[in-house]
């Protein structure tokens, strides 16, 4: 509604002479506007009433009077403060996009909502400035620090340069994610080896400690003696 408004703040307001104009409006039964604060559901309603608007040929000072009688709950009570606001002569109110921010979504999926969201605030979208800042600011930290240091100057600059940062911090932390999973694989096989290595040594160690307690010595014979016991012949 708050687009709808701005594309047609400037027209007059009708002093009179509408109900017939409200009359062919209303048989168009086009669908009512709550409030929801969902932008799929606030662009649905204005292509609808924009459907109705285009078959009547609506003049562009009718449309937002017409419009407002389909507005219900916090939508009408949104519509009578921007009754008051917007057509005294006071700056539209905007999108609240310091609420607006990346959060736990990919850039790619940033982008498409904030270009989206965007429709309803042609006062920044129109400035390519000013969008690509709102654009930056709402970037995760680690992001938007790197780009308000590269100072870009167009939204296309600024979405590039952030999804692409963000698809090299995916593959380091894809990349450390799987070393430290092998790692942890790896680690009982290493035990394994290094268990198979000790297991002759020690061996060897016990058997040889075995082998020295055993009582008992050989002789060795020595040349020129006999084995016998007896005298030699003179």
């Amino acid at each position: 509604m708050a687009q709808f408004v701005a594309l047609h703040r400037d027209a007059p307001v009708p002093q009179g002479g509408t109900g017939r104009v409200l009359r062919e409006f209303l048989q168009f039964q086009p669908p009512q506007f709550l409030g929801q604060p969902d932008p799929d559901v606030a662009r649905a309603w204005l292509d609808a009433v924009e459907r109705t608007f285009r078959s009547m040929e609506c003049v562009p000072e009718e449309r937002v009077l017409l419009a407002s009688y389909q507005l219900q709950a916090q939508a009408l009570t949104w519509w009578s403060t921007e009754w008051e606001t917007t057509f005294q002569s006071h700056p539209l109110r905007q999108i609240p996009w310091q609420e607006f921010v990346q959060r736990d979504s990919t850039v790619v999926q940033y982008r498409a909502r904030f270009v989206e969201l965007g429709r309803y605030a042609p006062q920044i979208m129109g400035d390519e400035g000013l969008r690509t800042q709102q654009f930056v600011r709402g970037l995760r930290p680690e992001l938007r620090q790197v780009l308000i240091v590269a100072r870009v100057t167009d939204l296309d600059a600024a979405y590039q340069t952030a999804a692409a940062l963000e698809a090299d911090t995916l593959r380091t932390r894809a990349r450390s994610a799987e070393v430290q999973t092998q790692q942890t694989q790896s680690q009982p096989r290493v035990q394994q080896q290094q268990q198979q290595q000790q297991a002759p040594a020690q061996q060897r160690q016990q058997t040889g400690g075995s082998g020295g307690s055993r009582g008992g010595s050989s002789s060795t014979p020595v040349p020129g003696e006999s084995s016998h016991s007896g005298v030699g012949a003179p």
